[in-house]
């Protein structure tokens, strides 16, 4: 699987050989950061960081409607 995320929010997760989208999460805030998978004790985990700046999006001509503010995630794997 390949994690990624998009600036409208959503963390997403595609098949690495097809490409095919598997999962799909509203995260309430643009995604500012990689995502990072780790493991403990044999599970999988996917930590993905999410929050947007105002000020930067206004620069950068991104979207304004996602609120500001940041947070982290962290998904298990089954």
């Amino acid at each position: 699987m390949v994690f990624t995320g998009n600036m409208t929010g959503d963390a997403l997760a595609f098949d690495a050989k097809t490409g095919k989208e598997l999962w799909r999460f509203k995260m309430g805030g643009g995604i500012r950061s990689q995502p990072v998978a780790y493991q403990i004790d044999g599970k999988t985990y996917v930590a993905i960081g999410s929050g947007s700046f105002a000020a930067l999006d206004a620069f950068m001509g991104g979207p304004k409607n996602i609120p500001e503010g940041g947070m982290l995630f962290v998904f298990a794997l089954p």
